[in-house]
């Protein structure tokens, strides 16, 4: 068994309701979740840890486009132009997520 457990008001409690909110809205990211857990579920595992971390990559991108439906996408591109425009930005912000 693999269960949670965080101290009153920290941060990772909102993350991980951000994540779980963003796998019952999309289906897209839900079942590529499921294959990800699926796949790394055939391998061994020194520790459970071991079998977490290597959920980071997927659980991060869920995460990043929980972020865009969170943030009002105008705030995103305005934010963008004026960061980009004064030379603190490489490329746009919207360039750093994956789109569903």
């Amino acid at each position: 068994m693999h269960f949670h457990l965080w101290s009153d008001g920290a941060p990772a409690v909102e993350t991980h309701l951000a994540f779980l909110d963003q796998l019952r809205a999309s289906s897209q990211d839900r079942d590529r979740y499921a294959a990800a857990k699926r796949e790394l579920a055939t391998r061994d595992w020194p520790t459970m840890n071991h079998y977490a971390d290597a959920k980071t990559d997927v659980i991060r991108q869920v995460l990043n486009r929980a972020a865009l439906t969170l943030v009002p996408a105008h705030w995103i591109r305005a934010a963008s132009r004026s960061l980009t425009g004064h030379g603190l930005l490489r490329a746009p912000v919207e360039d750093w997520f994956e789109r569903p």
